[in-house]
Formats: structure tokens, sequence, C-alpha cells
């Protein structure tokens, strides 16, 4: 800024309008090019908000929003072999389940997983599709708010029923609003949360089909991103994929 300022207050003299002309343009190319560096992209840990033990060995988890993530499970186990059943998922139907055939583009997925003697961390598995676009230091994510664990052999509390959830960097607090109707204050933080958890590869995508940017969407994401941070990579990183 004092350049500018500088050149500014002298751009009458014909010697400097060469020499000013040229710093411009490197300032503003230096300017662009910062713009366009990526930033990492971040996975941070999440629990329940409700964790509901249906039957025995059998546990419901919301986790109350929906994220691009993955799955960790905390369990012990008294032999090694044994197996139990994941199921990951966007829609609960009925209440304390999860909807196995949700329609649509709602995420669902099932698998199961081989115990290991004594107490161990997994990391449930996705299929390759979903490590689309990621990249690899994230792997694969897919969205799920809803987690349902069948045949646990060991008793489960919310810290060990772990989302991780990946996202562009984003302050929270950069914006804030609040008005005197609840329902006004939901769709606030409903879309706060939405600009925030649909950055998950880095780019404004279309959600979990494409995971791609379209112009139309993207022009709504970028005004949306900001007018809720003062961040300007990822619409920067988003106009020059699609270019």
């Amino acid at each position: 800024m004092r350049l500018l300022r500088f050149l500014l207050d002298r751009w009458s003299s014909p010697r400097l309008r060469v020499f000013g002309a040229a710093a411009l343009c490197v300032f503003c190319s230096s300017s662009c090019l910062w713009a366009l560096v990526p930033r990492q992209l971040i996975a941070k840990p999440g629990y329940p908000v409700k964790l509901v033990h249906v039957s025995s060995g059998d546990y419901f988890a919301d986790f109350g929003l929906d994220w691009f993530g993955k799955l960790q499970l905390r369990i012990t186990s008294p032999a090694a072999g044994r197996s139990f059943t994941v199921l990951m998922g966007e829609k609960e139907s009925p209440a304390d389940h999860i909807d196995s055939h949700p329609g649509g583009c709602i995420a669902f997925y099932q698998t199961q997983i081989v115990l290991r003697r004594g107490l161990h961390l997994y990391d449930v598995a996705l299929p390759r599709p979903d490590a689309r676009r990621m990249p690899a230091y994230i792997g694969a994510v897919m969205p799920f708010r809803y987690v349902q664990i069948i045949g646990s052999p060991s008793k489960l509390i919310r810290r060990d029923v772990v989302q991780i959830r990946v996202h562009y960097p984003f302050s929270r607090h950069a914006a804030l609003f609040t008005s005197s109707s609840d329902t006004l204050n939901a769709v606030w933080h409903l879309c706060h949360h939405s600009i925030e958890a649909t950055s998950f590869c880095g780019i404004f995508a279309d959600g979990n089909r494409e995971r791609r940017p379209y112009e139309a969407d993207d022009l709504i994401a970028e005004l949306d991103w900001f007018t809720n941070t003062t961040d300007t990579t990822l619409p920067a990183l988003t106009d020059r994929w699609k270019m």
C-alpha cells in the first residue's frame, strides 16, 4: 500500500510513469498468485450430540449436522476374528435407525469390520469413488450425519464414535447474525454451516454427485463465502479449475 500511495502522489512525473505502471503490474500479479496458493484442508474430530443404546451391542449416533468426512470407532473385543456392522448415512428413518434406501442422491453406506483382540481405533474404509478429487493426505470422504453400529462387543460412549470432518479453512466467527425470529436464525445457521461443509475438496463443488464446480452454483457460493469469511483463495481456486 505504501508503494501504491507513493506512485499515486508522483504519477504526474513522466519519469515515474513507466516505473509506476510496471510496479503496479508486479503488485497485482503477486496478489493474484497469492490468491491461487491452496491452503491445506482441515480434518477435525467431532462427536455425537446423541448416542442411543438401541439394544445389546447396537448403537445409533447423531452428529447433529451433515459433514463430508470419515468415521473412526474405538472398540474393545475379547477375541480376534469376529465382526460387526457399520451403517453411515444422511437420512434417519425410523427413529434411531438409518434409512438404507434413502433414494435420490442421499448418501448411504454399509460395511463390516473384522475385530482384533483388545482395544483398537478402527478407521472405517470407504469405497474408492469417495476418494475422487480428494488429496492423498485426506483420502476418501462421504457426507453423513448418522451412524448405526450393529453387534459391538463393547459398551460405547460418545468419545468412542468419531466423525472426522473435512473442510477448507474457515473462520466461523468472521460473520455473525441474530434476529428475533427463531426460524430466520435457523436458516442462517444452516446456510453458514453449508458454506463450510461443502468446501471439503478445496473447490466449490456441486455436492457429492460429481464433486465439480458449475458456474451458476459457484456464483452463489462465492457470494456467500465472501459474506462469511475473509478468505479469497477458495473462490480463486474454483475459478481457475473451471478455466
